[in-house]
């Protein structure tokens, strides 16, 4: 990438320095034609005949047309060169998106293939355990529920990649109705504590109800709280609702390493993982804010990243209530 860099700046100056030279050789040509014009003149009929006013008007008039030359070359010139050099940032950019999409789709695959495999290569190994051995009744069910555990983890990778698929192809149907936010995020956090057997804590405003997608919801709220407890780095995560106007405000709060300034916008983006060395081992595909983001987007909602204190991020969702809906 930086051998690239180096060879765009040189053609960038390359391309700076013919059009400099092409400038000035073709104002150094126009120049001795207007003095061989000047030099015509001045043998010229009106110069020779001392009719100074005659001589003055076609000198002036030399001057002119030489000026405006001078001028047309410079700014078509100027013109040229800045298409071309616009050209060829747009191509660059181009080439860097795609060049950096085609890396977090290799990432993406690797991830994918990992996280496969993971819970596969558990799962056999539990099978054959329970095939060979002679297990109790309480050993017998450590293992199968580890092996829910993994079903649980395949279920919900290959439901991320269902749901992005569906986006891809714009046939995500929604299906609107007044739904109890303030009951549905309870049921979800209760939920979700009993699958990941985490401790979440809660603040729940009640009688919150908004007109929207139970599904879009629950996905999105599951993908949130999946990554809190991914990134939270085993610290407490809270889980805030209320109301503010027209809308139901819901928070994610976790006290993990947080997220970069530069990375707030970027981790919604499709396949995006976060580069820090801390995060490398998370387990994870980059789809899950993209997903959130995605269908809060076709709901008229919105998502947003802020810093918590002292450290940690804030994942603010602002969804519309029914009030605002029903106008």
């Amino acid at each position: 990438m930086r051998r690239f860099n180096l060879y765009f700046i040189a053609l960038i100056v390359y391309l700076v320095a013919f059009a400099t030279w092409w400038i000035i050789l073709l104002n150094k040509q126009i120049t001795e034609v207007a003095e061989l014009r000047k030099s015509d003149l001045l043998e010229g009929t009106a110069c020779q005949e001392n009719d100074s006013s005659g001589c003055l008007k076609a000198l002036e008039k030399n001057a002119n047309d030489l000026r405006r030359e001078q001028t047309m070359i410079a700014t078509e010139g100027f013109v040229f060169l800045s298409l071309l050099i616009a050209g060829l940032v747009m191509v660059r950019n181009t080439y860097m998106k795609e060049r950096k999409l085609n890396l977090q789709q290799k990432n993406f695959i690797l991830s994918v293939s990992h996280e496969l495999r993971t819970p596969l290569a558990a799962m056999r190994l539990s099978t054959e355990t329970l095939k060979k051995r002679e297990l109790t009744k309480e050993q017998t069910e450590r293992v199968l529920s580890a092996n829910m555990e993994e079903i649980d983890r395949l279920t919900g990778l290959l439901d991320k990649v269902f749901v992005t698929t569906k986006l891809d192809q714009e046939s995500y149907t929604l299906e609107f109705a007044s739904i109890d936010l303030s009951n549905l995020i309870s049921g979800l956090a209760s939920r979700f504590q009993e699958i990941k057997q985490v401790k979440l804590l809660t603040d729940i405003e009640e009688d919150i109800r908004v007109v929207s997608d139970s599904q879009v919801l629950e996905i999105v709220v599951m993908n949130l709280l999946d990554n809190a407890v991914k990134y939270g780095m085993g610290k407490d995560i809270t889980v805030h609702l209320c109301q503010q106007g027209n809308n139901g405000i819901l928070k994610v709060i976790d006290q993990g390493l947080g997220i970069p300034d530069a990375e707030k916008k970027e981790v919604f983006q499709r396949f995006y993982r976060l580069e820090d060395e801390e995060y490398k081992g998370v387990e994870g595909t980059g789809l899950g804010l993209f997903i959130v983001k995605e269908l809060l987007t076709k709901i008229d909602s919105t998502v947003s990243i802020a810093n918590n204190s002292p450290s940690g991020s804030v994942i603010n969702v602002e969804v519309k209530c029914l009030e605002e809906r029903s106008k």
